[in-house]
C-alpha cells in the first residue's frame, strides 16, 4: 500500500502507526514530494519504505503511478494521511472483494472527524452512504457521474486491471474517476464498502463545487461517454 504525502507530519504520526497494526501486515510505501517536514524521516524510523521525488514533479496520478509499480504487489491500496484507519481489520475488509473476484477496485466509507464542517459532513455522508454497493458500467442509468465514484483517501486496486488501462494517468485530479471509469468500461465492478476510515479533508462549498466539476470534465476528457 502505498501513502501519498506532503507536508502531513501532524496526520502521519497518527495514520502510519494505525496501518502498522493492521491484521493484513501490508507492505508499506511513503511517497512523498520534497516536503522536508519530517515524514520521510518518520516512516525510515518506523522500517517503512520510502519513495520521494522533487517537489516541482508532483502529480496526482504520477505519483500513484509510481508508488503502485515500486510496490509491484497484486493489490495495491492508495490512502492519504489524513485516512485513519482504526479497524485492524479494515484492509482486510478492504481487498477481499478484489481477492474474491467480485471487483477490480474496493474503496472505503469516509466519515468526517468530530469538528469538521457542514460542507464536510455533508459530502461523506451523501458519498459514502453507510450501506456497501457494487457498482458496473451497465449501472450508469441509475448513478449517472457516480458510477465511477471513487476515493483518492483510501481504495484497493487490482494492479492486474491499472495494467489493462496503462495505469493511472498523468493528472493533477481526478486520476481515482479516471482510473475507475476506465477500468468499469472494461465491464468489471466497483465496490464501496460500509468499513469506515476516518477522513480529515477540511472543504468549502466554492472548493466542492470545483471538485465535482473537475471530476466529471476529467472523465469524460478520457472518452468515457456513459454518464448522463
Amino acid at each position: 500500500m502505498a501513502v501519498i504525502t506532503y507536508k502531513d507530519i501532524k496526520k502521519l504520526e497518527i495514520s502510519l502507526p494505525l496501518l502498522l497494526k493492521s491484521t493484513l501486515h501490508p507492505k508499506i510505501l511513503v511517497f512523498n514530494s520534497t516536503s522536508n517536514d519530517g515524514c520521510v524521516e518518520l516512516a525510515k524510523k518506523l522500517g517503512v519504505e520510502t519513495l520521494v521525488i522533487p517537489r516541482v514533479e508532483m502529480n496526482h496520478g504520477y505519483a500513484r503511478e509510481l508508488s503502485r509499480k515500486a510496490l509491484g504487489t497484486d493489490i495495491v491500496v492508495m490512502m492519504t494521511p489524513d485516512a485513519f484507519v482504526e479497524d485492524p481489520e479494515m484492509l482486510t475488509k478492504l481487498v477481499k472483494p478484489i481477492v474474491d473476484g467480485k471487483a477490480a477496485i474496493a474503496y472505503a466509507r469516509q466519515i468526517a472527524h468530530e469538528g469538521a464542517n457542514i460542507i464536510s459532513r455533508f459530502g461523506r455522508e451523501f458519498n459514502f452512504p453507510d450501506k456497501s454497493n457494487i457498482r458496473g458500467i451497465e449501472d450508469a442509468g441509475k448513478y449517472g457521474v457516480y458510477t465511477a465514484f471513487c476515493s483518492d483517501a483510501c481504495t484497493a486496486w487490482s494492479n492486474k486491471a491499472l495494467d489493462e488501462i496503462g495505469g493511472f494517468r498523468w493528472t493533477l485530479s481526478g486520476e481515482d474517476a479516471i482510473a475507475a471509469a476506465m477500468i468499469l468500461k472494461k465491464v468489471t465492478k466497483l465496490h464501496m464498502l460500509p468499513t469506515p476510515s476516518s477522513d480529515t479533508h477540511i472543504i468549502t462549498l466554492r472548493q466542492k463545487n470545483l471538485s465535482d466539476t473537475s471530476i466529471r470534465e476529467c472523465i469524460e476528457n478520457s472518452g468515457i461517454k456513459y454518464w448522463t
